[in-house]
């Protein structure tokens, strides 16, 4: 088969989706070599990403304009598509162009924009309630990343279950413990970022869902008995306001380091001597981070929410995530290095195994060939 994916997240910094495509893309080939895959693309890739998709074509199409991904999708990439006789086209990013009506699988990787439309802007509540539900009724499948996101599709979007499936996101094998345990360095990240050990880190977008007032809430309370900086990796989304704004007015400057991106490689380190990994998101589909931070042999404090009990299984310390005491007591349980805690981060190491980029791309195949 001739297989064309959509690959406008992986000209964008790699955050979920982005790492979800990357992860799959690199592995296609390996799992599928009898396919000829094609990733159609609004700008060139960087070199280390090009050599990471061993074998998989990419087609630039050169059309930057218009940039919202939106617009794009449905007035330049048709004309990307024309010509190319693709046998199967896949959009992993929950909308295909209005004009491609067969032919085509779609992930979608939550709903929280019809479960909780009040988080997002206008424009983005507008345009993923607008194209999403129709991708996923005129595809030939979808695709999610668990079982609880399965749910919620199909309640929302009420399309028959038997359309909808299930392939767990992979991780790459650059997230693992490496020197952590064994007293390494952590390779210059943190002085490069300014970070001071002990640290609790958060990795993901600001924003209404991912509940950061009340985590930094929680964090403040935690800092009246425990001398520990936060650090946040990700971008503030509208209509949630900057996140320095919240921090100054917590009295929490200077304890909490923020930055909207960093280095893959550096990221790896940041959770490797993370005294914990945080997340008080109240709505998730998956939840790649938390994995990432598992495979690394960190503990994991997180809310209690059904797709992080499915994920994270017995590998977290779960918290009421509208409680900023819960949560509190949840980080300061993390930071005590407790022989529970121990054995949580050791089995979250194993846990994070389950989630292999290649049997992503192996599940993914065959949904393809159905």
């Amino acid at each position: 088969m001739k297989i064309g994916i959509e690959g406008l997240s992986l000209n964008e910094p790699l955050e979920g989706a982005g790492r979800y495509l990357s992860c799959l893309a690199e592995h296609l080939r390996a799992a599928g070599p009898g396919n000829e895959y094609v990733l159609l693309l609004r700008k060139p890739l960087d070199a280390p990403k090009l050599q990471a998709l061993a074998g998989v074509k990419t087609k630039v199409l050169g059309m930057t304009w218009p940039r919202s991904r939106w617009l794009w999708a449905n007035l330049r990439l048709p004309f990307g598509l024309a010509g190319e006789n693709f046998d199967l086209l896949h959009f992993p990013f929950y909308m295909a162009p209005l004009s491609v009506r067969r032919g085509f699988v779609v992930t979608v990787h939550d709903v929280a924009f019809e479960a909780h439309p009040e988080w997002f802007g206008a424009k983005a509540r507008f345009a993923f309630r607008a194209f999403s539900r129709g991708s996923a009724e005129r595809a030939g499948a979808v695709i999610t990343v668990s079982e609880f996101s399965k749910k919620e599709i199909i309640k929302y979007f009420g399309i028959p279950e038997k359309k909808v499936f299930v392939t767990y996101p992979g991780v790459s094998g650059d997230f693992s413990p490496g020197a952590k345990r064994a007293g390494g360095t952590d390779g210059g990240a943190l002085e490069r970022h300014g970070i001071n050990r002990p640290y609790i880190l958060c990795v993901g977008d600001i924003s209404r869902r991912k509940n950061a007032v009340t985590l930094l809430n929680a964090f403040k309370e935690l800092r009246k008995k425990h001398d520990v900086q936060m650090v946040i990796v990700g971008r503030t989304l509208p209509p949630h306001p900057p996140a320095g704004g919240i921090i100054e007015a917590l009295g929490l400057a200077g304890r909490v380091v923020s930055a909207e991106k960093v280095p893959d490689a550096d990221l790896v380190e940041l959770y490797r001597s993370a005294a914990c990994y945080a997340s008080a998101s109240l709505y998730e589909g998956f939840g790649i981070p938390a994995i990432e931070a598992l495979a690394c042999g960190t503990p994991v404090v997180l809310s209690d929410i059904e797709v992080y009990r499915e994920v994270c299984g017995d590998a977290g310390t779960y918290v009421n995530p509208g409680d900023a005491g819960s949560i509190a007591e949840g980080l300061a349980a993390a930071l005590s290095g407790s022989a529970e805690i121990t054995r949580r981060a050791g089995y979250g190491v194993e846990r994070a195994k389950k989630y292999s980029c290649l049997e992503t791309a192996r599940k993914t195949l065959e949904i393809y060939e159905r």
